[in-house]
């Protein structure tokens, strides 16, 4: 065992000649592999408007997350032929999320929740 100012040093001390330099380029293009990685497994099984993000559970203040929680708001509808798109409250953004008309937040075309009302046709 080595000693340094009075302290003992456990393990092996790697010499000099032993060290392998860091590639700065392989480091970086592997952590880009990394991250496409990532996003691709968070939207694995997802397309059309379910894999639109627009309302995250950290964008809300506690108070705008309680009041989805009271109704059950999901970004991907699992109820059959009821989505935020065909609801009355739902006001479109275009190809992207939308408004709730209730709460004034944004809102997932393909979500749904349980304040859901069907669309009428007024003319």
């Amino acid at each position: 065992m080595s000693r340094v100012k009075g302290r003992e040093i456990t393990g092996k001390i790697m010499r000099s000649d032993e060290i392998k330099p860091v590639n700065r380029r392989r480091v970086i293009i592997g952590l880009a592999a990394a991250g496409a990685s990532a996003g691709l497994v968070a939207a694995c099984g997802q397309s059309g408007a379910g894999a639109l993000s627009c309302a995250g559970a950290n964008d809300l203040t506690p108070s705008q997350r309680a009041a989805r929680d009271g109704r059950q708001y999901v970004e991907a509808s699992k109820v059959s032929g009821k989505t935020c798109a065909n609801c009355t409250f739902f006001k479109s953004g275009g190809d992207g999320c939308g408004v709730c008309g209730i709460d004034n937040l944004l809102a997932n075309p393909g979500g749904y929740c349980t304040s859901w009302v069907a669309m009428t046709d007024e003319g």
